[in-house]
């Protein structure tokens, strides 16, 4: 291990490279660059597993990069995400995810790390296979993120993007299941990456909706069972999504659900039922209005209908949950 002032110089250098992979002059970077930048992460590595046995450098890492950071917020008018600690123990993978969000990464520098993290070269397995939890974090945050942000026109169930999405996104759950460990984690990771951002938004219509539907009615054999499982008990447990998903969601990937899922279908015979209690006949409309903001009589009359052409299981349940004072009125209009 290098001299307490070395050692000091070297950290210096390592969180100044992470300010260049996150800045635009990434543009001017080739091949090289990269491999130097790998070399200097593994390096840290090492250096951090020294430091969990070793006080004395820790202290002299984490003064470097309190030192260091001080200098970037002084010199940079932006903010940069700083290269901490804990950081180290995985330096090549957040090195890596940082490469990969900058738009400004040039082409042959792209190449150069798919080489650098081939699954085929045994040295770097064991880092392979952090890097490879990394991008899978990173596509799912991704792909959330998108579903968060209603912005995207023109899309709809059915799309190839959603479809493509809808997959990676199952892929995701998967493989989180798999290193994750437990199904209560991946439902907290599920949590940060997305409520945050769903909360300032009040309409998840145009992209989310359909990528959770379209999530849900792959073919099981596709995927297996689990993730089916778990990105449903995720919307269960956050009531307000599942009203959403019941709201707006296009009726006939609605009534697909229901079929499948007999819990998506209780939690959706409960909503309409719900909307059927808050709408009273108009004698002089001589029509079915709303009490207060919801579905209007046409909409929850053609959701009701899917579900009493379903299934004899189906359309049982809804029979049951049907408001008494408007199963006739609804039999008569269907």
């Amino acid at each position: 291990m290098a001299t307490a002032e070395a050692l000091f110089e070297d950290v210096v250098h390592m969180a100044r490279v992470f300010v260049i992979v996150q800045s635009p002059h990434l543009s001017s970077w080739e091949p090289p660059h990269v491999r130097s930048a790998f070399r200097w992460a593994a390096f840290f590595e090492q250096v951090h597993r020294q430091a969990d046995f070793n006080p004395h450098v820790r202290r002299i890492v984490e003064d470097a990069l309190g030192t260091v950071h001080s200098e970037i917020r002084r010199v940079f008018p932006r903010d940069y995400r700083q290269l901490t600690f804990e950081d180290l123990e995985h330096c090549q993978g957040v090195l890596l995810t940082q490469l990969l969000c900058n738009p400004s990464l040039p082409n042959a520098v792209s190449s150069e790390l798919f080489s650098l993290i081939n699954p085929w070269d045994d040295p770097g397995k064991q880092n392979v296979d952090y890097l490879a939890d990394v991008m899978r974090q990173r596509a799912a945050a991704s792909v959330l993120s998108e579903a968060a942000h209603p912005h995207i026109n023109g899309l709809s169930l059915g799309t190839s993007d959603i479809e493509t999405a809808a997959k990676m996104l199952m892929r995701w759950l998967r493989d989180s299941l798999g290193y994750q460990g437990t199904v209560d984690r991946v439902l907290d990771l599920m949590d940060s990456l997305l409520l945050p951002s769903l909360a300032a938004d009040t309409n998840q219509s145009s992209y989310f909706c359909p990528l959770m539907a379209s999530s849900l009615l792959i073919a099981e054999e596709e995927f297996g069972s689990a993730p089916f499982k778990l990105l449903l008990e995720w919307l269960m447990r956050n009531n307000y999504l599942m009203r959403r998903l019941c709201e707006k969601l296009h009726l006939t990937p609605a009534g697909g659900l229901a079929q499948r899922y007999p819990s998506f279908r209780a939690a959706y015979i409960g909503f309409l039922t719900e909307q059927g209690r808050f709408m009273h006949y108009d004698v002089v409309l001589r029509e079915w209005v709303h009490t207060s903001d919801g579905l209007d009589w046409n909409n929850l009359l053609a959701r009701f209908r899917i579900l009493l052409e379903g299934p004899e299981e189906v359309k049982k349940e809804t029979e049951r949950n049907l408001p008494k004072d408007q199963r006739y009125s609804a039999k008569r209009s269907l």
